[in-house]
């Protein structure tokens, strides 16, 4: 059986933080490539045809169905709507491994980019949800979640695109209806259950001031510590179900 599961990221910053963890505990090799580059022509091509950027994004496809297991897309700084010519690939890739049912997980900006292939609206949400909040979790232990958030946008699915593809929504929020959607082969989470606190001071490096995680601040509170140790055991338990059956 196949054990190495791919990981894209969209800033370096922003890795699989307690997915590494996972990993090692089940026997899994992560590969982790930079979205940007990972689905870029050759540099000498510059602006490329419509043409060659689908045989790109097939010859992608057909290269991650062969040598993985699953995909781990993350979240980033950028939006779904911004659309560089590197997106637009993994935009076609993504529908392709949705068309095969490739296992995929995907977080934040990989859950709105999975959603939007689904043919879901990514939208501005009213209210940004930045730092830890609670969301209400459906048919799920424990019903409520301390979960680290930060995006602007979020994702609808009609109750149409919904039946379709048989999916269901698990969780939601105050800010946000629609936080986990699921179905045999995919997993979307707006919220970053991978953010433990070794990815947060990398997150605190990386963009200072906008970060929403104060470390020295989380550290002095008593159930920063119970929250992370609840996300850990929920995503956990989330990747056995996916990826070891």
């Amino acid at each position: 059986m196949n054990r190495s599961i791919l990981v894209i990221q969209h800033h370096s910053a922003e890795g699989p933080g307690r997915i590494k963890d996972w990993a090692q505990q089940s026997g899994v090799k992560l590969n982790c490539v930079m979205a940007d580059s990972f689905f870029s022509p050759a540099p000498h091509l510059g602006q490329v045809t419509e043409q060659v950027a689908e045989q790109l994004a097939e010859q992608k496809a057909e290269q991650i169905i062969k040598d993985y297991l699953a995909v781990v897309i993350l979240g980033g700084p950028m939006n779904v709507e911004d659309n560089p010519q590197w997106m637009a690939v993994e935009r076609q890739v993504i529908a392709r491994l949705i068309a095969h049912k490739q296992p995929i997980i995907a977080i934040c900006l990989g859950a709105q980019l999975v959603a939007s292939e689904l043919g879901a609206t990514v939208y501005a949400l009213e209210q940004a949800e930045n730092g830890w909040h609670s969301v209400n979790l459906i048919s799920d232990t424990p019903t409520h979640l301390m979960v680290p958030q930060w995006h602007e946008q979020g994702f609808e699915f009609s109750a149409s695109i919904l039946a379709k593809h048989s999916l269901q929504i698990l969780a939601s929020s105050s800010a946000c209806k629609q936080q986990i959607y699921q179905n045999s082969h995919i997993l979307g989470i707006q919220f970053h259950p991978e953010w433990d606190t070794l990815q947060m001071h990398a997150l605190q490096q990386a963009f200072a001031d906008a970060c929403p995680f104060d470390i020295a601040e989380l550290d002095k509170n008593d159930q920063y510590e119970e929250s992370q140790q609840q996300l850990a055991h929920w995503l956990f338990n989330k990747l056995d179900e996916r990826l070891t059956r």
